[in-house]
């Protein structure tokens, strides 16, 4: 007999929005119980805001993620195996029927552990994940080798991937990290476990699709990205390039520093990070203004006349990039990230080559010499934006809906 989905046990490590996959993660379950789904939303880490979370079932652990715990022996502990995180969630689901529910998988690397796939998959609950990252094989959980500084092409857990430290800190820490990956692919049942996987970009799918089982369904599904409350700004208070996120080496905010010096074009940053101390040290010139609430941050991005994404990683998908769109701003991206499948070069905004100071700083030039251009890409990347599946939540819970039926489906007839 054919089930329909009733309930949706959305994970996630945090229940605030602590960054992309947090984002979407509340998004979705706000959007799916205004659709009549029951939501539980499992995290480790809190607290929720349940005036922001209508209908939603909160299950908040009450834990430290990862990076927040005190102490390094518990953490370490915590990310190879959280135990409390897998009880309670198996507690959660001894009260819901695996035949009209299904577990959305958001992130688990920063405080749950895959314990909490083994404890679902191994009630007989269909498991669907959404591949913010690539900690399904990687891992650092982004293909990137920090002391290279570039985009890393080896098999994970390969004999080339188990003698190079591509980790953001030490040997030690890389070391970690393999066996947090073996623990994962062993006992905690990822990716083997997981039946449906919704990549952000088609080139989150080509990254990861390699590693997972060739019994799972891979569906490319950008996550929505609605028009911020803010107003587009009139076009003669438009200035300035504002990069948008963490301070960090794989994000490019040290390549956009010096680009924009070469450029002569004045660097703002938006945001944090392990790079915040070096850049006001380097790059005195520059702007350094912290995060900003989200209000504060769309004002900021509406009076620009473009935002920048230098990535030097592949992203998944760049929210930032669709949320400037939305306010009317173009964006100069980096090449082979996924945030090139939505700008169209010369059109609504510009590409450069990955990795390039010199390239970028022709981008940065060619964006601010020319007012009325760099103006014009925005309107068009609005109009991409509007065009799009993306512009509004409804049109991706819509798309999601029948995804889990067909998941669920399928989770049934491979265990007929």
């Amino acid at each position: 007999m054919s089930e329909t989905v009733k309930n949706l046990v959305l994970i996630n490590d945090h229940a605030v929005d602590s960054g992309g996959a947090a984002r979407v993660a509340l998004r979705q379950a706000r959007q799916l119980a205004r659709r009549g789904y029951a939501v539980p939303f499992f995290a480790a880490v809190g607290p929720a805001d349940p005036a922001q979370l209508p209908g939603v079932h909160l299950h908040v652990l009450g834990q430290k993620d990862i990076v927040g715990n005190p102490s390094r022996v518990g953490a370490m502990t915590q990310g190879l195996w959280n135990r409390t995180a897998g009880r309670e969630l198996g507690r959660l689901l001894d009260t819901l029927n695996p035949r009209d529910t299904l577990v959305h998988l958001h992130s688990w690397s920063k405080a749950l552990s895959s314990s909490v796939v083994r404890v679902a998959a191994a009630r007989g609950y269909g498991i669907v994940c959404t591949s913010h990252d690539f900690f399904s094989a990687c891992p650092n959980g982004g293909f990137f080798d920090y002391p290279a500084g570039a985009a890393c092409t080896r098999k994970p857990l390969g004999l080339s991937c188990l003698t190079r430290n591509c980790d953001s800190r030490h040997a030690v820490h890389k070391l970690w990290r393999v066996a947090r990956q073996v623990v994962q692919h062993t006992a905690g049942g990822i990716p083997a476990s997981i039946g449906t996987y919704i990549c952000p970009s088609r080139l989150a799918r080509e990254i990861i699709e390699p590693y997972l089982p060739r019994t799972a369904r891979v569906v490319v599904l950008p996550a929505a990205v609605p028009k911020p409350p803010t107003p587009p700004a009139p076009d003669a208070e438009r200035d300035g390039i504002v990069f948008v996120g963490r301070l960090s080496p794989e994000k490019g905010a040290f390549l956009h520093a010096e680009a924009s010096r070469l450029a002569g074009v004045p660097a703002v940053f938006i945001g944090d990070g392990s790079l915040r101390d070096t850049l006001r040290q380097q790059f005195p010139e520059a702007s350094l203004l912290g995060w900003m609430d989200a209000d504060a941050l769309h004002r900021r991005i509406a009076r620009s006349l473009a935002t920048v994404f230098p990535s030097l990683w592949y992203e998944t998908q760049g929210l930032v990039v669709y949320e400037a769109a939305a306010l009317g701003v173009a964006s100069i991206v980096a090449t082979r990230t996924a945030v090139t499948e939505f700008v169209t070069d010369g059109v609504s905004g510009l590409h450069f080559q990955q990795g390039s100071v010199q390239s970028l700083a022709a981008a940065l030039r060619r964006m601010t010499a020319d007012r009325e251009a760099a103006l014009a890409m925005g309107r068009s990347a609005r109009e991409a934006w509007s065009r799009s599946s993306l512009a509004t939540e409804e049109g991706v819970c819509e798309q999601l809906s029948a995804l889990y039926e067909d998941a669920l489906q399928r989770h049934h007839h491979s265990r007929a």
